[in-house]
């Protein structure tokens, strides 16, 4: 029961940091679309997140199933790569 506990906390910490370096990061560049407000943003950082950490593939919003990661930079992907190994 501890144990469950415990994991649970883990992930939601790690959900929560993923999401904020993903924010921090990825500033505007992926997100210059014409009415995509910054709700939409921190959103689709979430279920990018989310997705990676995981490791469920597609996510909502820009990285839905018929989009990829392929505009995202490089050092954005080395930050899903590093949840995925999570």
């Amino acid at each position: 029961r501890r144990d469950v506990t415990v994991y649970f906390g883990l992930i939601l910490v790690l959900f929560v940091v993923g999401w904020l370096l993903l924010v921090s990061i990825e500033s505007d560049h992926h997100w210059d679309m014409p009415g995509h407000s910054q709700a939409e943003k921190l959103f689709d950082c979430a279920t990018a997140v989310a997705a990676t950490l995981n490791n469920i593939g597609p996510g909502l919003g820009v990285i839905g199933a018929t989009k990829n990661y392929a505009d995202f930079q490089w050092y954005t992907k080395l930050l899903f790569i590093w949840l995925m190994m999570l």
